[in-house]
């Protein structure tokens, strides 16, 4: 195999080290205490023994079986610098982002909860290639996928060359809760029920690994890692009454608005003409031909979702390595293609006097016109989710590669 570009120092990648295990230790040390106990309780009557045996275990900290402030303020000062380490984890002064689609702070730490931070620092790779972001035609190029798809699947071509599958492209003006820094946990959500179909369950409840590129700005992905994607519980009732107003309205509107929200609707239509808890395929056909699902609002869907007729699907994202080699390869890729010179060429009438003629201003137009469509390109993909695919069941099947 080989790659597009060489370089002077060979990939590596930094994975998450196994947590130290210490009940070995424990046991041995243990091990070294229990002659001397034994011995010490042969030297005891038989009444003492009793006595010693029956002895309740005391706290030094709490000795009247009442919590004690101390103890408060120790477990308030561990929840209160999970929630920084959290909170930290959602900055980045580089994004620009839709505030009003992020979940609340305890929604993110009960689903985050245990999920600690790949270290990515400046021994692992500079900060300056760290942290370069890049257009995603650009990753493309060199790696094979639709640069629409949120999971897009990679040809022929490209796999014989790489080997590189299950690529994740999250967009965080729809998914705020992705990961933002390399190396850090984050979420993943879709507003629509869990599948009925128990094959389709299985498969989506199944962790697998993907190469996890985040949208920062227009034109700007940044590499975070390769992360073990899980399932974890959707949102319940309760939890989306917690949400900020402007969570519930903006979502609402979107589905309304958006092309993949039409599943959302067709399911709200089926459930109020055939009185069912969960649509068959042939109630969604019905309710689809005939138009009905148009005529619903967003009050009417966050009703649905304050019902828990409707809800949001959560995947857990955890990075487990990061792969040091990859992002090296794009930056030095990139600054290749964008060096000062490259690629430029003489024009083909350089020395000839041109005139002002009509076909020169035809020229200019068409010119103009190419400029336009490429900038028609660029705007597309600040509405990439809506975009990416009407259908769920295709857009879960990228998923579910």
């Amino acid at each position: 195999m080989t790659w597009r570009i060489s370089l002077e120092e060979p990939p590596r990648r930094v994975k998450r080290e196994p947590e130290e295990d210490t009940s070995a230790l424990a046991d041995d040390t243990l091990s070294e205490r229990r002659p001397r106990n034994r011995d010490a309780l042969s030297n005891l009557s038989n009444s003492d023994k009793e006595k010693t045996r029956k002895r309740p275990r005391r706290d030094p900290v709490n000795t009247d079986g009442v919590t004690t402030p101390e103890r408060v303020n120790v477990k308030l000062e561990q929840q209160s610098d999970t929630r920084r380490a959290i909170m930290e984890s959602r900055q980045n002064p580089k994004m620009k982002i839709k505030t009003k689609l992020e979940f609340n702070l305890e929604t993110l730490l009960n689903r985050l909860d245990g999920l600690k931070p790949l270290i990515v620092d400046d021994e692992t790779i500079p900060q300056e290639i760290r942290n370069f972001a890049f257009p995603r035609e650009f990753i493309s190029s060199l790696y094979g996928g639709n640069t629409q798809e949120t999971f897009p699947l990679i040809g022929e071509k490209f796999l014989k060359e790489h080997g590189l599958d299950h690529w994740m492209y999250p967009n965080l003006e729809y998914n705020p809760a992705a990961p933002r820094m390399p190396g850090h946990p984050g979420l993943f959500f879709i507003p629509t029920p869990e599948l009925g179909d128990m094959k389709k369950q299985k498969l989506l409840s199944t962790p697998r690994f993907y190469r996890v590129v985040t949208r920062l700005a227009t034109n700007k992905w940044l590499y975070m890692g390769d992360y073990m994607l899980q399932q974890v519980a959707s949102l319940t009732v309760s939890e989306w009454e917690e949400q900020s107003r402007a969570f519930k309205k903006t979502w609402s509107r979107e589905i309304c608005d958006k092309g993949y929200g039409q599943k959302v609707l067709k399911r709200m239509a089926a459930r109020k003409r055939f009185g069912c808890n969960e649509p068959d395929e042939n109630q969604l056909f019905a309710v689809a031909e005939s138009g009905e699902w148009k005529r619903f609002s967003p009050a009417d869907v966050e009703a649905a979702f304050a019902k828990g007729e409707e809800t949001f699907v959560i995947w857990q994202m955890d990075c487990r390595e990061y792969d040091v080699g990859f992002q090296r390869r794009l930056y030095e890729e990139f600054k290749t293609r964008t060096a000062p010179g490259r690629d430029s060429k003489e024009p083909k009438n350089k020395g000839k006097k041109v005139g002002k003629t009509k076909g020169a201003a035809r020229s200019k137009t068409t010119k103009v016109g190419k400029k336009r469509k490429r900038e028609e390109i660029s705007d597309s993909e600040l509405s990439e989710l809506e975009s990416i695919i009407d259908n769920n069941e295709e857009y879960l099947l990228y998923f579910t590669r």
